[in-house]
């Protein structure tokens, strides 16, 4: 099976470009990952290349008899809290984030994660089909509110007071 990756991004409206993208094949493996700095927090740029500089690292070292999916899970929770514990050099915490979405081809077999709005696409026999669910706050309001948990008041007030957080 031949695997064929490319990638590209735009950097749209944002004063800097916090898209960070890295993928590779190795030995009929093919493996690949999107982070981007989430809208309205510091350093998105900073917390997107990090992950991915890591998700590198840890694949290029894993375990390979580790399954795919114990391995994704490791990796989300690892990069979720190295994230959460970045300083600055005054060592101030940053308040940053960053979308995750990845795949990794082996032995003919898709595996992918997401965390975040960052879609992944699957193009097969000539249909493009949106894998991912968006994890946002504005999406945990809009289920909050449709099953009754909050009243409408609260949820606009919610979305003001989170207005930067949401894209």
């Amino acid at each position: 099976m031949a695997i064929d990756v490319f990638g590209d991004a735009i950097q749209g409206k944002r004063k800097k470009q916090e898209d960070n993208i890295f993928y590779q094949v190795k030995n009929n493996v093919g493996m690949a990952v999107v982070c981007d700095g989430m809208g309205g927090l510091d350093e998105g740029d900073w917390a997107s290349h990090i992950a991915v500089e890591l998700m590198k690292k840890h694949f290029n070292h894993r375990n390979t008899s580790e399954k795919i999916q114990d391995f994704y899970i490791e990796e989300i929770k690892h990069l979720d809290e190295v994230i959460c514990q970045l300083e600055d050099e005054e060592r101030k915490q940053i308040i940053s984030g960053t979308t995750y979405v990845s795949a990794i081809i082996e032995n003919d077999k898709l595996y992918w994660a997401s965390v975040g709005d960052s879609k992944i696409f699957l193009y097969k026999n000539n249909c493009l089909t949106d894998l991912a669910q968006t994890h946002n706050y504005k999406l945990q309001l809009d289920q909050a509110l449709e099953k009754g948990e909050i009243t409408e008041q609260k949820y606009i007030s919610e979305l003001k007071n989170a207005d930067c957080l949401i894209s």
